[in-house]
């Protein structure tokens, strides 16, 4: 990360087989749901909602090419996602999610195009949108100086596209219970009339 307080947090996702993106957003995990296996460690990785968790640096599981399991089964697919920091009073500028887009840019230019694969789907994602998934039954909103804005809906999770029109001082507000702020790929998701 660049030398600037970090804006964003790089985290791994899992995804089970036949489980949408929204069935994803919305995975609450069972206790210990998620093992790191290799010949010489086992270790119980915390997994939070939405499928997101950290691995730890096990050097041993590293070199012996652990797998992770989620009950009993290999997992399919994990992919690296990037999180926007929301403070306690879950408001940030428009300003900070820019300079956490720039954060990731300064990353992405570190990644080799020799990288493995999942390193350069990192190095060629746009990110050029927020997702913020809410739980509850009051579902939440994103706000844009006090306005709910969704660009797109996915489930439980509303998405706001990077928009040069909105200035850098605006308010962003995440109304209701947040889980995660992600940044996204755009093309993903189809715009709201």
């Amino acid at each position: 990360m660049p030398a600037e307080s970090p804006r964003v947090d790089a985290w791994y996702r899992a995804s089970f087989p036949g489980m949408s993106e929204a069935e994803r957003d919305a995975y609450v995990p069972a206790d210990n749901a998620l093992t790191l296996v290799s010949r010489s460690t086992t270790v119980n990785i915390p997994i939070r909602r939405g499928a997101y968790f950290a691995l730890p640096e096990l050097q041993d599981a590293y070199d012996e090419k652990a797998k992770l399991l989620i009950g009993g089964e290999r997992t399919v697919w994990v992919g690296v996602w990037w999180t926007l920091r929301v403070p306690d009073s879950r408001q940030v500028s428009y300003g900070d999610i820019v300079s956490a887009r720039a954060q990731i840019a300064a990353v992405q230019n570190r990644i080799s195009n020799y990288s493995p694969p999942m390193l350069k789907a990192v190095k060629r994602n746009p990110y050029d949108g927020i997702k913020a998934c809410f739980h509850g039954d009051d579902g939440g909103a994103i706000l844009v100086n006090g306005e709910a804005r969704a660009d797109a809906v996915d489930g439980s999770c509303k998405v706001l596209f990077s928009d040069s029109r909105i200035a850098n001082d605006a308010t962003i507000a995440f109304a209701g219970p947040v889980t995660a702020v992600s940044f996204i790929d755009r093309r993903f998701y189809t715009r709201s009339k």
